[in-house]
C-alpha cells in the first residue's frame, strides 16, 4: 500500500512524522505490519504505539472494547446511573462536572468502556460511586437540584446500551428529603451486600424503613 503525503516531508522520515493521533489511528488500522513504517510511529510490543516519547492505545484494542448495558433514573437532586457488570475488575469511574467516564473488565476479561455527556451539570465533587458484585452504582449530583432531566445525554440521542430504569423511576415532587435519606442508605447497604448479590431497588428502601418503623413502635 502506498500512501501519499499532501505535503512532502522537508526531511528523511527517520523520525515519527507528527501525524494527528486520529489520522495516525485510522492510518495504524488499515496499514499491515509489514506496510506500517516509521512514519506512522514505532510499534511497541504490547501494541501501543509511541510518537515522539508519547505511547498511545492499540487502535485494535480500542476497537475491541464494549459498552456495559446501563441504567439510570432521576430524582430531584441526584441522578441514578447503574453499570450492569457481574464480577467487575479493574473499575475505573471518573465523574466531572459535564461527563462521566466509566471502566472496567467483566469476569471474562472483556474490557468494557462508556463515556457519556451529561445532559445538565452536575457538582462532581459531591457524587460518588458504589461497587457490588453485579454492577456499579454512581450517584450523581445534579448542580441544578430539582430540574427534571428528560434525558441522561447531551444530545438526543439514544444508545443501544442505555436504558431507563423504570422500576425506580417515579413522580419525585417534594420528595428530595426521602431521596436523600435513600441514597445514604443505599450507600450503606452497598457497602454490606454481598458480592454474589445484586443490590437492592430504591423502592426496597421504603419497605425496609417500614418495617423498621413498625418495629419502633
Amino acid at each position: 500500500m502506498q500512501i501519499t503525503f499532501a505535503v512532502k516531508p522537508p526531511f528523511p522520515c527517520s523520525q515519527p512524522l507528527p501525524l494527528p493521533y486520529k489520522e495516525r489511528q485510522l492510518l495504524g488500522a488499515s496499514l499491515g505490519s509489514k506496510d506500517r513504517g516509521p512514519c506512522l510511529g514505532l510499534q511497541n510490543p504490547q501494541g501501543s504505539w509511541s510518537h515522539y516519547g508519547t505511547t498511545f492505545p492499540s487502535p485494535t484494542s480500542a476497537l475491541l472494547r464494549q459498552p456495559a448495558r446501563t441504567l439510570w433514573y432521576d430524582r430531584p437532586k441526584y441522578v441514578f446511573m447503574e453499570f450492569c457488570v457481574e464480577d467487575s475488575t479493574d473499575v475505573k469511574v471518573l465523574i466531572e462536572d459535564h461527563r462521566i467516564v466509566f471502566s472496567c473488565r467483566n469476569g471474562d476479561g472483556v474490557e468494557l468502556y462508556n463515556e457519556i455527556e451529561f445532559y445538565a451539570k452536575v457538582n462532581s465533587k459531591d457524587s460518588q460511586d458504589k461497587r457490588s458484585g453485579r454492577s456499579i452504582t454512581c450517584f450523581v449530583r445534579k448542580w441544578k437540584e430539582k430540574v427534571a432531566w428528560p434525558r441522561l445525554t447531551k444530545e438526543d440521542i439514544k444508545p443501544v446500551w442505555l436504558s431507563v430504569d423504570f422500576d425506580n423511576w417515579r413522580d419525585w415532587e417534594g420528595d428530595d428529603e426521602v431521596e436523600l435519606a435513600q441514597v445514604e442508605h443505599y450507600a450503606e447497604l452497598l457497602n454490606k451486600v454481598s458480592t454474589k448479590r445484586p443490590p437492592p431497588a430504591m423502592d426496597d428502601l421504603d419497605d425496609d424503613s417500614d418495617s423498621a418503623d413498625a418495629a419502633t413502635n
